[in-house]
C-alpha cells in the first residue's frame, strides 16, 4: 500500500529565465540551449546550467531511466540507437555543452540541492522534497524558483521515475490485525493530509489534489499532480536490485568519459542477459 508518492521533477530559476525572456524547456535540447544562453549572458563563474545526480548509486539509475524513456526506449530493452543517444546527451551536458560541472560524477540529491539552493545552478533534476527546503526563510532562492515536468526528446513525453514509500503486512507477522489497522490509519484521508502538510510528502489519495483547503497550504501539489500521474516505476522484476548494482559502474563510466555510450550499452545488455539467464536457471532448479 503506498504511503506517499514521488517523481523526478525539473527545478528552475524563474527569476533568471524571466530576466532573459525565456520559458522553462520542454525538450532536453531546449534545456541545453536555454542553459547556454543564460550562462553566456550572466557571465557568473559560479553558476552551472544543469545539475543532476551523477554519482554511482541508485540516483544515477533514476536519471538515466528518465532520459532514455523520454526518448522512447529503455536501458536494457528497447531501441538501441535511442538509448545510446540518451546516454550521449547526459555525457555531453558535461563534455560538449558545458552546462553541467565535472563534480556531477560525485553528486547525489543533497549535493545538487545545496548547489541549486545556494543560487549556483539554473536547472536541477531532483525530487519534490527539495521544494520546502528551498523555500525556507533565509534561502537564497526563496520565491525565485519553479517546478515543471522533466523534459523529453522531440516526439516523446516526459518520463519521470516513480518514487515513494510503500507499506506492507509481512505474511509471517504475529500481529496481522494490528498491522492492518496501522496501514489503514496511515493511508486514511486525515493522516494523508498531515503527511502533506507537516512532512511535505505527496499524498497518495487523488482526492487531496483537488482539496482547496490543502492546496492553500501546499499550492505546489496542483503542479505536481499531472507529473505524478506520468511517473513510471523502475523495471518491475524481482532481480532489479541485482541488475541495478551490476549496471551502475557502466553508466558511471559514461558520465566520467571512460567509456562511450556504445561500449557501456554493449556491456549492460550482455550483463543483463547473463544475470536474467542465471536467475531463470536457478529458479527452475529450485522448482525441480
Amino acid at each position: 500500500m503506498p504511503w506517499y508518492v514521488d517523481a523526478g521533477v525539473l527545478y528552475y530559476r524563474r527569476d533568471l529565465l524571466d530576466r532573459h525572456g525565456l520559458e522553462p524547456p520542454r525538450t532536453w535540447l531546449e534545456l541545453a540551449q536555454v542553459a547556454k544562453l543564460v550562462l553566456d549572458a550572466e557571465q557568473d563563474s559560479k553558476l552551472a546550467g544543469f545539475v543532476w545526480q551523477g554519482k554511482q548509486y541508485e540516483g544515477l539509475m533514476c536519471v538515466v531511466l528518465e532520459v532514455l524513456r523520454s526518448n522512447g526506449t529503455d536501458l536494457w530493452v528497447g531501441d538501441r540507437d535511442r538509448a545510446e543517444y540518451g546516454l550521449r546527451f547526459l555525457r555531453e551536458t558535461i563534455s560538449t555543452h558545458g552546462i553541467t560541472p565535472l563534480s556531477t560524477s560525485m553528486a547525489d540529491e543533497e549535493s545538487t540541492r545545496w548547489m541549486f539552493g545556494e543560487g549556483h545552478a539554473l536547472f536541477m533534476r531532483n525530487w519534490p522534497y527539495a521544494w520546502s527546503l528551498l523555500q525556507q526563510e533565509g534561502s537564497p532562492v526563496r520565491g525565485k524558483i519553479g517546478v515543471v515536468a522533466l523534459p523529453a526528446f522531440s516526439g516523446f513525453s516526459s518520463a519521470p521515475v516513480l518514487g515513494g514509500w510503500m507499506l506492507a503486512r509481512p505474511s509471517n507477522s504475529t500481529h496481522q490485525e494490528v498491522v492492518g489497522e496501522l496501514i489503514s490509519f496511515l493511508t486514511s484521508p486525515d493522516a494523508q493530509r498531515r503527511v502533506a502538510v507537516e512532512l511535505g510528502y505527496n499524498p497518495v489519495r487523488r482526492a487531496l489534489y483537488t482539496d482547496e483547503s490543502l492546496l492553500e497550504l501546499r499550492p505546489l501539489l496542483k503542479d505536481l499532480y499531472p507529473i505524478l500521474l506520468m511517473a513510471k516505476p523502475r523495471s518491475v522484476t524481482p532481480y532489479y536490485l541485482l541488475l541495478s548494482q551490476a549496471i551502475q559502474p557502466e553508466i558511471s563510466a559514461v558520465v566520467v568519459g571512460r567509456k562511450s555510450p556504445q561500449e557501456a550499452l554493449d556491456a549492460i545488455r550482455r550483463r543483463v542477459e547473463q544475470i536474467m539467464g542465471e536467475q531463470t536457471a536457478t529458479a527452475r532448479l529450485g522448482r525441480s
